[in-house]
């Protein structure tokens, strides 16, 4: 009785744990409390709201010149207010993909410190535009643009706002470029390159500001070229940071382009956007009824200390100093905070985790817990049933646009409903099927245990392996087989229930965190993948807590 009333409770401070956990990655550890607009000292969403609801009153896309010009006037006149000096750049006879040409403004600014020639600037950019006509559906729409890229505008006037409070601490000077025709072609950026390109110079940082929905995180979901000195600085001051160099890497294999694109491969910069709701996106329901103050702040919360570091630090008074000749790899622990990697350090934690892999292997084997037979087996049954989840996924999602009409892609399908509930019904019916197996394994329990446990680890640690060499990213297979394989080498020998525990814990942290954000960031689109990740993930958390909760006989 006493043996059963200690798995019940086990198993009871597991599942309360993991529900908080999953609670904290989403709430507490993620989005920041919002800075209301009498605090003047920080940066305030709610500040920044006041400029946004003036930005997004109606479309102003390149198909709305009086609208659009109302924009640029007003930004102008606020980066005047504060103190710029403010030019706008025209440009004539721009052609529209839909035929026919138009005239387009740029709005820029400089702001010095107040006793000194700056050597280096910051340059802020983002656009003006909203997006032009969207076929949603049946329908032909507008955005409002209101997150994009009215949080970009907003946010920066007041990151600037902000920073002129210690404007007397200034070591390096500020610069702010609001393009015009982003959507079309990157029009404005383009032109600044082709016919002003002097905007650039003494630049040592750019931070681009766009917006692919509207609320949820905001992730620096992209970096320049050898990002190491880049990452650095964001390592060291930003607040709740979120971020993978992984979303770089996917970045480029997806059709976005944004102002940045054609600046990261010359200049230190760092890229910011919120994700979350892409049915929002380019669509009128991207409007200020719709935007969501926690996300405003996280913008400010990870640039706001970032900011003041570069503005008062003498050691970026040279614009080269965050240039790089390495990228860094790196990803988020929700409240553990960013983890970050050297290409060095990487491969030292390539070879350590796989290493530790065979050791525990190896051990299982010897003290005969596994049989090599079955592991082989049950490794490849793995990944076959893994393929089999991902072809199902795909193949629902590709079932679900054909009936609602929108166009499939694996990295941008949008306006199915209840896109997240139906991922999240599969992730539930997923793990619901392997908890169902464990069950009816009965005595034979341990064993299957021990045996998928292996055998994950072996699955993920080739998969890893293959990603370090195909792309130099692997965390999101690794870390699972480090964190597992010290855990199970621990219970091997001393039956440390502990070890399972924190294991299964590290492990939801990283994958609750990742794998969801990777979700709104690739669409429902990419559900079959995404769930390809969920099912390996779920072995692993699954056989730790049938560990946790049943102790080695």
């Amino acid at each position: 009785m006493k043996c059963c009333f200690n798995k019940w409770l086990r198993s009871f401070l597991v599942l309360v744990t993991v529900v908080l956990v999953l609670f904290c990655t989403y709430d507490w550890w993620t989005l920041p409390s919002v800075v209301p607009a009498t605090e003047i000292s920080h940066f305030s969403a709610e500040r920044a709201a006041k400029d946004l609801e003036v930005i997004a009153q109606e479309p102003h896309s390149v198909e709305h010149p009086q609208a659009r010009s109302k924009v640029r006037d007003y930004l102008a006149n606020r980066l005047e207010e504060m103190g710029g000096t403010v030019t706008i750049y025209p440009f004539d006879s721009i052609a529209f993909r839909f035929g026919g040409t138009y005239s387009i403004g740029n709005v820029y600014a400089e702001f010095a410190p107040q006793e000194s020639d700056p050597q280096a600037y910051v340059l802020f950019i983002a656009h003006m535009d909203s997006r032009f006509r969207q076929q949603v559906l049946d329908k032909t729409v507008y955005s409002y643009g209101a997150a994009d890229d009215g949080y970009g505008l907003a946010v920066t006037l007041e990151l600037v706002r902000d920073a002129l409070l210690y404007q007397a601490d200034w070591k390096q000077g500020i610069k702010v470029l609001f393009t015009d025709s982003e959507e079309n072609d990157l029009d404005g950026i383009r032109k600044m390159l082709e016919v002003h390109p002097s905007f650039l110079d003494r630049v040592g940082l750019i931070v681009n500001l766009e917006a692919r929905g509207v609320k949820g995180p905001v992730l620096l979901f992209e970096t320049s070229d050898a990002n190491a000195r880049v990452m650095d600085l964001y390592a060291q001051t930003a607040q709740k940071p979120v971020t993978y160099s992984l979303t770089s890497v996917v970045y480029r294999m997806m059709p976005n382009f944004t102002d940045f694109t054609e600046l990261k491969t010359d200049y230190p910069g760092v890229n910011f956007s919120c994700l979350e709701n892409i049915n929002y996106y380019h669509t009128d329901l991207d409007c200020f009824d719709n935007i969501n103050l926690e996300t405003i702040q996280h913008y400010g919360t990870q640039i706001e200390p970032l900011l003041e570091r570069y503005m008062t630090d003498a050691a970026y008074a040279d614009p080269s100093a965050l240039r790089g000749e390495q990228d860094a790899v790196f990803f988020t622990l929700p409240g553990l905070g960013l983890i970050k990697l050297t290409p060095a350090q990487n491969r030292c934690f390539t070879l350590v985790t796989l290493l530790l892999a065979i050791l525990a292997i190896s051990l299982s084997l010897k003290l005969r817990v596994v049989r090599a037979k079955q592991l082989l087996l049950k490794s490849l049954w793995i990944l076959l049933w893994g393929v089999g989840i991902l072809v199902a996924g795909e193949g629902l999602v590709w079932l679900l646009a054909r009936l609602v009409g929108t166009p499939f892609s694996l990295t941008a399908t949008k306006f199915i409903p209840m896109d997240q509930g139906w991922f999240l019904g599969s992730v539930a019916l997923l793990l619901a099927a392997i908890v169902g197996t464990y069950l009816r394994r009965g005595a034979k329990r341990e064993w299957f245990a021990n045996e998928t446990l292996c055998a994950s680890l072996i699955v993920l640690s080739v998969l890893g392996g293959g990603m370090t060499l195909a792309f130099g990213e692997n965390f999101f297979f690794l870390f699972p087989v480090l964190v597992t394989s010290v855990a199970w080498v621990f219970y091997l020998f001393f039956d440390l229930m502990l070890v399972n525990w924190v294991a299964l814990l590290l492990n939801l942290l990283l994958a609750a965190s990742f794998l969801y954000n990777l979700f709104i960031a690739l669409t429902i689109g990419a559900m079959g993948v995404i769930l390809f990740l969920v099912f390996l993930n779920a072995l692993v958390m699954v056989a730790l807590f049938v560990k946790i909760i049943r102790l080695k006989a």
